[in-house]
């Protein structure tokens, strides 16, 4: 009964133990990299429309 216990303790300590030396890791490679953000491509936008607002639109119209 008392190995069992032992083995409880030394099995939670051991994971407290990883769980500090990883939170550790983390905060510490977090700090020292620069924050970079950059906008990237993106899709197809509309600059113009013809015709113009309020014409009639033809009945082939091309697409540019």
């Amino acid at each position: 009964m008392d190995n069992k216990k032992l083995l409880r303790a030394g099995g939670i300590l051991i994971v407290l133990i990883l769980a500090f030396v990883l939170t550790q890791s983390i905060f510490r490679a977090a700090g020292n990299a620069p924050l970079s953000i950059e906008a990237g491509p993106t899709g197809p936008r509309i600059v113009s429309q013809n015709p113009v607002e309020g014409q009639r639109l033809e009945l082939s119209p091309t697409i540019e």
